[in-house]
């Protein structure tokens, strides 16, 4: 997974590179504004016992060009996404995640990269990433479609939860602010 977050949290981007002959990872990305970003790779390092453990590696970048632009929220005019609770710090905790249409109804949701959804989670303050994905499928109820989360933010603080699904074969990308 490459990620690709301004520093105020209101561009985001999830992006999967490609591995070329030479060993070099590549992909396209558009940004529609300057400022600050993060870069973050999230990959899976072979250990000495030849297993493999997830790593995360970030660095800056500075894109030129205006920096004002069309913040996306928890509403994209087609689909709305919702945490049914606040998660609490340092606690293992599974939490809803409510994607419905405009009126509050179940949506059709299909799969993305294998998964119901991809949720990514960044610190405001320490600028820490959690990746998540739905512990099982969606369950279609009076206020939406419910996507079960494993979640355990390290800290109490601001974080913005991006929350990417398919509808109707569409992807939305949705940001949710939550102060944990």
């Amino acid at each position: 997974h490459l990620y690709v977050v301004r520093d105020d949290l209101e561009v985001f981007r999830h992006l999967h590179p490609t591995l070329g002959e030479a060993g070099e990872w590549s992909g396209d990305l558009t940004l529609p504004a300057g400022g600050n970003y993060r870069v973050v790779v999230e990959f899976a390092a072979k250990t000495p016992d030849g297993k493999g453990e997830q790593a995360m590696l970030g660095t800056t970048a500075k894109v030129a060009g205006v920096s004002e632009v069309d913040v996306p929220g928890s509403d994209d005019g087609t689909v709305i996404a919702a945490l049914e609770e606040t998660p609490k710090p340092g606690i293992d905790q599974e939490i809803g995640v409510l994607i419905s249409d405009p009126a509050g109804k179940p949506v059709n949701l299909g799969t993305y990269l294998g998964v119901y959804a991809h949720v990514t989670a960044f610190s405001r303050e320490t600028g820490e990433v959690i990746h998540l994905h739905p512990l099982g499928g969606p369950e279609n109820g009076e206020d939406g479609t419910r996507l079960g989360i494993h979640v355990k933010p390290p800290k109490a603080g601001d974080y913005v939860f991006f929350v990417q699904v398919r509808v109707d074969g569409m992807i939305h990308t949705l940001r949710l602010p939550v102060t944990v």
